[in-house]
């Protein structure tokens, strides 16, 4: 006997060989369910006839769940349960019964995605190949459990996948465009500080701890926020958010002596100073930042023209080393902040221990920058050179120089403390580093000595004790100059020297870097 398909073209398994299936009939709709089931029964149906009205009562509800008498075909003239069906039954609630693996029959195919032959494959329902068309164990009134309906659940949800959204996402990227070469524009640059700074644009800032960046970072703030010149160039004015992740006491401070020395108020200028910091790596935070921004923006009709970040390691969560994760801060400060706006971001970051490199940590940076600057102050002269390194779209401009002013200020005690402000002077080379002439060890020994001193120097501008004096005890500088490479035999040798050189000086058990 050929195989014959039920619902979709998939064969039932073969079951008990007696029990051979008749052709389906159709329900008359003019009949109730019930009625044939009684018309069924009470005309003692053949062997083939309870399967026939079985299949009758499939087409006609196709949810076995939803018509009880499924597991009953027999109706109400049985007054009990047969022993097959106890046995059947028996065996299933087991789940190891024999009519586990039955197929469910379906109606007719109607709208929906068609069943590969490797989904009908999964389905623990489906017939063995060559099986012989013969009864389901649901024609004995046997059901599934819930639990095994995969390919239900599976054509469920395909159909639904299938169904096209009403309000698609619209794509993360715009389509790409072209326009033709004689048709671009040449523009005048747009400078937020004139020759040094464009509008709309990512600016780096880096330099070793404690030599000025901060300094230069607030300066310009100010200048922007209030259209004072920065130092004898022109800026336009705007409001200037400054994310701050270290010293708020420090930038108090230096904010007040910025004012006192240039006579220019800040009252009512449109600077707005974080009260801490955050992880711009993260997309959550990115826009809660920004939507910070937004609401003081709308509160004081003041959009942002600069957006300060000082520093990076501060308000970055990831890897600096990692072009990912620098990829990722980039992003997010250009997509939630820079582009919202078109505001200029400045980002203010630490150099690496070797210093000719560059800033610290990935590349990334360098490569999103559409202008950088290396900030740095010579120990002979104590002059710190703001010197352009990249412009990417600009000549580059003369590098600038300044020399650090004190400024008496008043705190809230009414007491008077030191402050500090900048002041331009004219730019010269750096004298000769102290290190020229120096044998090996002695640079490693002077190296070691700054590096501990850049740690000491950041961690107190992150306390606001930037003007606190750094001591450093000659034990611990050994034993950093011993993991550097140096043998431990030849460092009395190299402090001798350096001292003789009035590199360093000693109070007690510190050593002081001299400036």
């Amino acid at each position: 006997m050929g195989s014959q398909a039920v619902g979709r073209g998939v064969t039932m398994k073969k079951a008990a060989p007696q029990y051979q299936q008749s052709s389906p009939r159709k329900a008359n709709p003019s009949t109730p369910v019930a009625n044939q089931e009684q018309d069924s029964c009470c005309s003692g149906a053949s062997s083939g006839g309870g399967l026939m009205n079985m299949h009758a009562e499939f087409e006609a509800d196709p949810d076995p769940l939803a018509n009880p008498n499924l597991n009953n075909p027999s109706g109400h003239c049985n007054e009990g349960p047969q022993p097959d069906e106890e046995r059947g039954n028996a065996e299933h609630e087991d789940g190891l019964g024999q009519y586990d693996e039955g197929l469910l029959p379906e109606t007719e195919p109607g709208p929906g995605p068609e069943l590969s032959a490797t989904e009908v494959d999964d389905d623990p329902f489906a017939a063995e190949p060559g099986a012989d068309n013969v009864a389901s164990p649901y024609d004995f009134g046997l059901s599934p459990p819930v639990t095994r309906l995969g390919m239900f659940d599976k054509q469920m949800a395909r159909m639904t996948n299938s169904v096209a959204p009403l309000n698609p996402a619209p794509s993360a990227m715009p389509p790409i465009r072209f326009r033709a070469a004689g048709e671009l524009q040449v523009k005048p640059i747009a400078w937020l500080v004139d020759g040094y700074v464009e509008e709309d644009a990512l600016v780096v800032m880096f330099g070793p701890p404690g030599e000025g960046k901060s300094f230069i970072a607030l300066d310009l703030s100010c200048c922007i926020a209030t259209g004072f010149d920065f130092h004898g160039h022109k800026v336009q004015q705007g409001a200037v958010f400054y994310i701050a992740g270290e010293g708020h006491n420090g930038i108090a401070r230096r904010l007040e002596s910025w004012t006192k020395h240039n006579g220019t108020s800040l009252t009512g200028a449109a600077l707005f100073v974080s009260e801490g910091a955050t992880d711009l790596a993260s997309v959550t935070n990115a826009v809660r930042v920004a939507e910070a921004v937004q609401l003081l923006a709308d509160a004081t009709g003041k959009h942002p023209t600069l957006i300060v970040i000082d520093t990076l390691a501060r308000n970055f969560g990831g890897d600096e080393n990692s072009a990912t994760d620098v990829g990722n801060f980039v992003r997010h400060v250009d997509t939630h902040l820079r582009h919202k706006w078109n505001a200029t971001t400045l980002i203010v970051h630490h150099s690496g221990k070797d210093g000719g490199r560059g800033a610290r940590g990935s590349s990334a940076l360098k490569g999103a920058a559409d202008a950088e600057y290396e900030v740095g102050r010579n120990a002979e002269d104590k002059i710190i050179r703001f010197t352009p390194r990249k412009m990417k779209d600009a000549e580059e401009p003369s590098p600038l120089a300044f020399e650090l002013v004190g400024v008496s200020i008043i705190d809230t005690a009414g007491q008077s403390i030191g402050g500090a402000a900048l002041r331009a002077i004219e730019h010269t080379a750096p004298t000769s580093p102290a290190s020229a002439g120096m044998g090996k060890n002695q640079q490693i020994a002077l190296a070691a000595l700054k590096e501990m001193h850049d740690e000491i120097s950041e961690r107190l501008a992150s306390q606001g004790r930037e003007d606190h004096p750094v001591h450093i005890l000659t034990t611990d500088w050994r034993q950093r100059c011993e993991t550097s490479g140096m043998p431990p035999n030849r460092f009395g040798e190299a402090r001798n020297g350096l001292q003789k050189r009035g590199c360093i000086s000693f109070d007690g058990p510190h050593v002081i870097l001299n400036d």
